[in-house]
């Protein structure tokens, strides 16, 4: 802090403008529900998850499993890093109420019952929980630590409020491309150096 007092961040860009590969997830998700029925995706969906090798191969076929029901692929494709087993083994009896991932996808079931599009409903759903239960309690612990004064000028509420008037569509995180927030990306590109 010799120098620097307040500092501005960019939280709550990737939440408003689709930046992580879980938007890709959550905008495709009603395009693989109506793709192939679920008597067929679910069981196959589920055999390939336990052959996955790696988690997040896992986590992309349950994720398929599952692509009808919206509180239940928010619930996997969410920062949600732990399967089943594994919040059974690192929770133990204490929390054995959130073991269970349809206790989970309960929770989040009365959040998908506006009837906006379901890619709409997740990214406000992280601006209520994740925001501010999870990202904005660690800037402020890190903030806090090194005396600055951390500021997060996307979550102003006429921004957040302009940013979810623009339609999804331009949002969302590209289903071809390798990076998230090409709108704001766009929007920075004349105000900003190439670096």
């Amino acid at each position: 802090k010799k120098t620097v007092t307040v500092a501005l961040t960019g939280l709550g860009g990737d939440e408003l403008f689709g930046g992580y590969r879980r938007h890709r997830a959550y905008a495709l998700a009603p395009v693989f529900a109506k793709a192939m029925p679920t008597l067929v995706r679910r069981p196959a969906a589920k055999f390939l998850a336990r052959l996955a090798p790696t988690n997040f191969g896992k986590r992309a076929f349950t994720y398929l499993a599952h692509a009808q029901d919206p509180a239940r692929t928010y619930g996997i494709g969410a920062p949600q890093l732990l399967f089943e087993a594994e919040r059974a083994q690192l929770y133990g009896p204490n929390l054995a109420l959130f073991r269970n991932s349809a206790v989970l996808a309960q929770y989040f079931r009365g959040a998908f019952a506006s009837g906006e599009p379901f890619y709409d409903q997740t990214l406000k759903l992280e601006m209520r929980e994740y925001l501010p239960n999870d990202l904005l309690e660690r800037l402020d612990r890190m903030a806090m630590a090194a005396s600055v004064e951390a500021r997060v000028p996307y979550l102003d509420h006429t921004f957040v409020e302009y940013a979810f008037s623009i339609p999804s569509k331009q949002r969302r995180f590209p289903v071809f491309g390798t990076r998230g927030k090409p709108l704001l990306e766009a929007a920075a590109r004349p105000l900003l150096p190439a670096q």
